[in-house]
């Protein structure tokens, strides 16, 4: 391997690398509420905006130029070496 980076200077622009990180985040979700009026003059709605919290595993493959590829894993999986290498078959055989 060293004679092959040795030898193409151009090798390390062929290297794709991974990793994973926790996602966290918030998704705001509009919620309407009818407000009491008069028959003949009713209020129109008032939104609320309700939060819902989310987190999980994104798992992310990256180059010489940057992001190539991502995937959030499904909620409760764990990242095994398994998960990885079903990942990176997965995004070399598209």
């Amino acid at each position: 391997m060293l004679e092959t980076v040795n030898g193409d200077p151009d090798f390390m622009n062929t290297v794709i690398t991974g990793d994973e990180s926790w996602v966290y985040g918030m998704t705001q979700k509009p919620s309407a509420s009818q407000h009491s009026g008069s028959i003949l003059h009713p209020r129109g709605q008032k939104s609320k905006a309700s939060s819902q919290q989310c987190q999980g595993h994104a798992y992310c493959l990256f180059d010489s130029s940057g992001l190539v590829h991502h995937e959030y894993a499904p909620h409760g999986t764990t990242i095994t070496k398994e998960y990885t290498k079903r990942f990176c078959v997965a995004f070399v055989t598209q």
